[in-house]
């Protein structure tokens, strides 16, 4: 059975330069839990990677500045600001959600 998803929406605000970023390279981007490395961790890092999530069904999406934002329900909570900018040079540029 399919677990329900919240409905609920939120608040993201993007640099000028990740929307650059992100329209150059396809306009899709997805919110969610960050991958994370090693063990005996209580925290859940949100990150954000190009594309469309691997499983759809789970994610709210939306549009934003001519870009489409798919969230995860699950891990991001509707009473927090998501702030995403760009680091990094040259080709080793990473997206970072504050």
């Amino acid at each position: 059975m399919k677990p329900m998803i919240p409905i609920f929406d939120i608040k993201v605000e993007m640099t000028e330069r990740v929307k650059e970023y992100i329209k150059d390279r396809g306009g899709v981007i997805t919110i969610a839990e960050a991958p994370q490395t090693g063990c005996c961790t209580n925290f859940v890092f949100v990150g954000a990677e190009l594309g469309k999530p691997k499983e759809e069904g789970y994610y709210r999406v939306m549009e934003q500045d001519g870009i489409t934002i798919y969230w995860d329900p699950f891990i991001l909570k509707k009473d927090k600001k998501y702030e995403l900018d760009l680091e990094g040079l040259f080709k080793w540029k990473t997206i970072v959600v504050h």
